[in-house]
């Protein structure tokens, strides 16, 4: 969850960069949804006790880069061993049977329709493996971009994590992101406005012309 709120910080950051009107008429949705998830991960984040926060932030949890390293080494560890064999198992079965019928049918036209299916079928693994180690390679804090401005936010710096849980941040933090996010849709819903307030001005002039 930690790694997941230094991405979403950095999103919001990038859209720091914009102009005000833009992010009020072209990204406000965006905005709105960041501001929801956000307020998500705040919220699970909440859910831990504040008595467990030396052994949740003890070790390579203390600091930021750590977490990184933390869940790059875990995505890589699993991207080594690849998604499960469970899993694979049904779509191989899937790709089987679909050999086993097509030949009957166009055994006579196609002559290398198997060696290409078993090229597909034999990296049906490959995609949990390359995206496992593309993702652990990603790293939220060192993007060449705003890496001072991240790293020097509230909710990402070393010395203010565990306030998240002693000082109850993190709930009441998600509560704000919750309350900013609700405010975009109040804020859009009188965009219908205009036209009701054009048509009662209209209805006003016409009795003055009438007169």
């Amino acid at each position: 969850l930690l790694w997941r709120l230094f991405w979403l910080v950095r999103a919001q950051r990038a859209l720091a960069f914009l102009s005000a009107e833009k992010r009020e008429t072209e990204c406000w949705i965006l905005d709105r949804d960041l501001c929801e998830i956000i307020g998500d991960t705040l919220f699970g984040l909440s859910r831990f006790p504040a008595d467990d926060v030396e052994n949740l932030l003890g070790g390579r949890m203390a600091t930021a880069e750590g977490i990184c390293q933390l869940v790059g080494d875990g995505l890589r560890a699993w991207g080594l061993t690849g998604g499960g064999s469970e899993d694979d198992s049904g779509p191989q079965q899937q790709q089987q049977q679909q050999r086993g019928s097509r030949p009957k049918k166009k055994n006579k036209r196609l002559t290398s329709p198997v060696p290409a299916e078993q090229r597909e079928g034999g990296g049906g693994q490959q995609p949990h493996n390359v995206n496992a180690m593309f993702l652990s390679k990603l790293n939220p804090l060192t993007r060449g971009v705003g890496d001072e401005a991240l790293r020097d936010d509230p909710l990402v710096r070393d010395d203010r994590r565990p306030a998240l849980w002693l000082e109850d941040r993190a709930f009441k933090q998600s509560l704000a992101f919750y309350e900013r996010a609700t405010s975009r849709l109040r804020r859009k819903q009188p965009a219908s406005g205009p036209q009701d307030d054009g048509g009662s001005s209209t209805s006003a002039q016409r009795p003055a012309s009438s007169s």
